[in-house]
């Protein structure tokens, strides 16, 4: 889990301009951002391609772990069980995560009039005053 906020446009300030940096977190499926008018650092949420994914992913590797377990080691040995156990655990976790992101990106966009739309941070700022361009961003390396 990231530990920087996770939003689609800054969560400070609701600027849509920004930098791209790699990512702290074990697995992440888009690169983080930092504002550029305000430097504040967050991720982007997880596309709900990358729930499918883990859904897919999940009962074919377990059942290829299972048969590989049973062809090593043997089904019923007490190793054999315990490893099953252990897998089963870990297909369990990686099915339940991929309905979690499922359900988040459902929460994030909802289908209006047959057109996608963003529910999170969409209201409009006022101009504070800063020097903000607004063009769109230009800078898409890691740093």
């Amino acid at each position: 889990m990231s530990k920087f906020p996770i939003s689609r446009v800054c969560p400070q300030c609701g600027g849509k301009e920004y930098t791209l940096r790699k990512p702290k977190t074990f697995v992440a499926f888009t690169a983080d951002r930092v504002c550029k008018a305000c430097l504040t650092r967050y991720s982007p949420p997880t596309p709900a391609w990358g729930g499918v994914m883990f859904l897919l992913a999940a009962p074919v590797l377990g059942l290829l772990g299972f048969v590989l377990i049973a062809l090593l080691v043997g089904p019923f040995s007490l190793f054999g069980l315990a490893c099953d156990g252990v897998l089963g655990l870990f297909v369990l976790a990686v099915f339940i995560g991929g309905i979690r992101i499922l359900i988040a990106s459902a929460n994030q966009v909802e289908l209006n009039g047959g057109q996608a739309r963003c529910t999170g941070n969409s209201e409009k700022k006022e101009n504070d005053g800063s020097p903000r361009a607004e063009k769109p961003p230009s800078s898409r390396s890691y740093q």
